[in-house]
């Protein structure tokens, strides 16, 4: 008889396709009506080898403290995401949101989908919305909102596209994501993978200006990556805080880094570790931070910050770095003999320098197919500041010295060697070169840009080469020549 039940037991997991899934819903008859109820049932695994699924089937909003301690799928399979209101979290820190702490095993898979993510009224966590601790979790995030709770247990925003008054909402006390960062429980290392999560509007319980990033990727040797159609936006400091071997590879629908208050969009905090993986920044539009909140002279956000290289090499290609109040791109307090790339980008109408990197960096950077401009101001630093002892190469791509988003003349200062070839300097007659949310932000329009990339193909930066502009010019442009920033 035990065989029989055992037999089927297997053929039912079988055919269910190798998991085994409870239910969870405020209504009808799911397996448990809380989360944590559902987590809690695989802590004694009925079967260790087979993937925990936990389905969430309705979208109902779900106020309690939640600790991932086992291997689990956690997922919203209703039209619209549950919405889980997290609670101070009494282990880890004692302070965190949603912990995910797996005390032993190695690489456990933990995937998140398909979720909203918020503080509870009730019970507010004082540090980081969703926090990981130890070295062996193998993290999943895919199609999960983290923002405040606009105080009736609603998610603040929904897009993070758009920056909202966050009158009588309810933060987390820090950051939105904290993963990565701890040692202990060890395991064989950490990885990440984000895809179409949006980090909104994190601004810290306590008011004022606080160091509260969007996402925080820790640790050395761990590996991050973020995907398609992820958004980091409206935060107290950064959108992207990365060590570790990081990348942004979103080839179909880019990342973007909107809007934050701190000193920069994306930082490069410390050195990785993993030679054989480059930094990456592959898709990603990085675009009006302001830095509001940056306290240090000089007060405002540079777009991308580069900071400790070691060996590795930096490759940023196929994004538009812009609107953001002081530099564009800062490649500054370098060791080693890690090169930067910068490959099919427009940087342009930045506050200060469109890139400047300082004495200390001793490694190259290339640039190709690339469009570099100003911000049409008569200042000192609206140019590209070159101090490195490396030498700065520029080859086939614009470099903007007339039109309204015009470096001054000559466009470069500094000590260091500097190389140009293939150089194009008219304006590039931007379509739109102030709004984001339009379809034609940064396509260029001159004739000059035609067949003057290092493939023979039109120059576009990142954006969209539309040919020149027609007389007279139909309203709207047609679709198809347009490069649309949102899918």
């Amino acid at each position: 008889m035990k065989k029989i039940m055992l037999i089927a037991m297997l053929v039912s997991l079988v055919s269910f396709g190798l998991a085994q899934t409870v239910t969870v819903s405020k209504s009808g008859t799911p397996d448990y009506n809380t989360v944590q109820a559902a987590i809690d049932y695989f802590a004694t695994d009925p079967a260790p080898t087979v993937p925990n699924v936990i389905n969430i089937t309705d979208s109902s909003v779900y106020d309690e403290m939640i600790t991932i301690n086992v291997p689990v799928t956690i997922e919203g399979t209703d039209a619209n995401r549950p919405v889980l209101a997290i609670q101070t979290n009494t282990g880890g820190d004692a302070n965190d949101g949603l912990l995910i702490l797996i005390p032993t095993g190695t690489a456990n898979v933990v995937v998140l989908k398909n979720l909203i993510i918020i503080p509870s009224k009730t019970n507010t966590p004082q540090d980081d919305g969703i926090r990981s601790h130890g070295q062996n979790v193998n993290l999943t995030l895919e199609n999960v909102l983290v923002t405040a709770n606009n105080g009736s247990d609603a998610p603040i925003t929904t897009t993070g596209l758009e920056a909202v008054d966050l009158t009588g909402a309810i933060m987390f006390g820090d950051d939105g994501i904290f993963i990565g960062g701890t040692t202990t429980p060890a395991g064989d290392g950490f990885s990440a993978t984000l895809k179409d999560v949006v980090v909104s509007h994190i601004q810290g319980a306590a008011g004022g200006v606080v160091a509260n990033d969007g996402l925080v990727l820790s640790g050395a040797g761990n590996v991050f990556r973020i995907l398609d159609g992820c958004v980091f936006s409206y935060c107290n400091r950064l959108g992207i805080q990365a060590t570790g071997d990081f990348q942004i590879n979103a080839p179909n629908k880019r990342v973007v880094v909107l809007g934050n208050k701190g000193f920069a969009g994306i930082w490069f905090a410390a050195a990785p570790t993993n030679a054989a993986n480059p930094r990456l920044i592959d898709g990603c539009n990085v675009i009006n931070n302001l830095g509001e909140n940056h306290t240090t002279a000089p007060v405002g956000a540079w777009g991308i910050e580069i900071q400790n290289g070691g060996t590795v090499n930096t490759i940023v290609k196929n994004s538009i770095i812009a609107g953001n109040s002081d530099r564009g791109i800062v490649i500054g307090e370098l060791t080693g003999t890690g090169t930067v790339s910068i490959e099919n980008v427009t940087i342009a109408n930045n506050g200060a320098a469109a890139i400047n990197d300082v004495a200390g960096y001793t490694a190259d950077i290339n640039i190709t197919d690339t469009i570099i401009a100003g911000n049409g101001s008569a200042k000192a630093s609206n140019v590209i500041v070159h101090n490195g002892s490396g030498v700065m190469n520029i080859a086939y791509s614009g470099i903007v010295t007339a039109g309204p988003q015009s470096l001054l003349i000559p466009a470069t200062t500094g000590t260091g060697p500097f190389i140009t070839s293939n150089i194009v300097e008219s304006d590039p007659q931007f379509v739109d070169a102030a709004d984001y949310r339009n379809d034609s932000f940064f396509d260029v329009f001159n004739d000059d840009y035609y067949g003057a990339n290092s493939l023979g193909a039109p120059l576009s930066g990142g954006a969209d080469y539309v040919g020149p502009i027609p007389t007279p010019t139909p309203v709207p442009l047609s679709a198809d020549k347009i490069w649309k920033l949102y899918e």
